[in-house]
């Protein structure tokens, strides 16, 4: 984010902060090369997923016009048994609240269970596929929520950037624990 000023003199640093595009990338970006650096027991990607029905994949609908979305996942860790898909979310409201009840925003919900369901239709069978909303956060009042839906381990937690770099990696780290089964 250097850049050049009009006269070719010097330079200015165009802060990203209050980029919330830029920093969102950071953050997924942050999260995906720490795994993949630091670990060694999970292959790090970061997964397209196609849509499909038996076997076809679409591209168009029939007027050649509107196509679907890609699914373009953030990080997946595959192992031997185990797959992690991680959407990362840079947001300062991972919650919503509706008629008086608090619930993890829907749309994030759906976009990491749909990665899930076709992480789990191309993998061998017998795969544990599992998935992590992941949220960042800078104080200590940080959240760590976890359910099994269809037969697949769902969480959404946050890790604290502003820790020491020790608790910051440890937690990073506890994402590759199993839930018990």
């Amino acid at each position: 984010n250097v850049i050049p000023d009009e006269r070719g003199k010097s330079a200015r640093f165009l802060g990203i902060l209050q980029d919330e595009k830029a920093m969102r990338k950071l953050f997924q970006r942050f999260v995906y090369e720490f795994l993949r650096r630091e670990q060694r027991v999970f292959g790090v990607s970061a997964s397209i997923f196609r849509w499909e029905q038996n076997g076809t994949q679409y591209r168009e609908n029939q007027t050649g016009r509107v196509g679907l979305p890609r699914m373009h996942t953030d990080v997946v860790l595959r192992g031997q048994e185990r797959v992690i898909v991680i959407d990362t979310k840079f947001t300062p409201r991972p919650f919503s609240t509706y008629r008086g009840k608090t619930t993890l925003r829907p749309e994030h919900l759906y976009q990491l269970f749909a990665y899930m369901a076709n992480a789990r239709r191309v993998e061998q069978p017998g795969t544990r596929v599992e998935g992590i909303l992941l949220y960042p956060s800078t104080d200590a009042d940080g959240f760590d929520l976890r359910w099994r839906i269809h037969e697949m381990d769902v969480r959404a937690t946050s890790v604290n950037l502003a820790a020491p770099w020790s608790r910051l990696s440890a937690a990073l780290m506890e994402l590759l624990v199993p839930l018990p089964a």
